[in-house]
């Protein structure tokens, strides 16, 4: 990135957030998890109006680097923020039933199915779900 597309980044960086969260906050739900999963994809969704400075050399994620006083970009930095509002708003469950949906093809049944157990055995740990007795006495 040379001087120039750095210091347009420096600008860019203070306002594009607050443009980035008004636009998401007055999203419908639909929308807002279909941008989660394009952006978990390293892509910006091309309906959001707004895109880094940058944005197609971007590495996707890197150690940061500097250069000359400032830091290089990556997508990370911009995704990671979004994500993060995305989820606060509409929640991880929405977000991942979407992904089940459109990317695995599955129906929500199975969704509903995998969210109760591979989802749950995930988070929670395993003497939870393996003795009734335990989790009465867990909660």
């Amino acid at each position: 990135m040379d001087s120039q597309k750095h210091k347009e980044h420096q600008a860019q960086t203070k306002s594009l957030p607050l443009q980035i969260t008004s636009i998401i906050l007055s999203q419908p739900v639909k929308v807002l998890a279909r941008w989660w999963n394009v952006f978990n994809s390293w892509d910006w969704p091309e309906d959001l109006p707004v895109k880094p400075v940058g944005w197609d050399e971007m590495v996707d994620f890197f150690p940061a680097h500097h250069l000359d006083r400032g830091i290089v970009p990556t997508r990370y930095d911009w995704i990671s923020p979004a994500c993060q509002i995305i989820r606060d708003n509409i929640g991880l469950k929405e977000c991942l039933q979407y992904h089940h949906r459109y990317n695995l093809d599955r129906t929500d049944e199975e969704f509903e199915h995998w969210w109760a157990t591979v989802h749950f055995t995930s988070y929670f740990p395993p003497f939870l779900h393996e003795d009734p007795q335990l989790e009465t006495e867990a909660r």
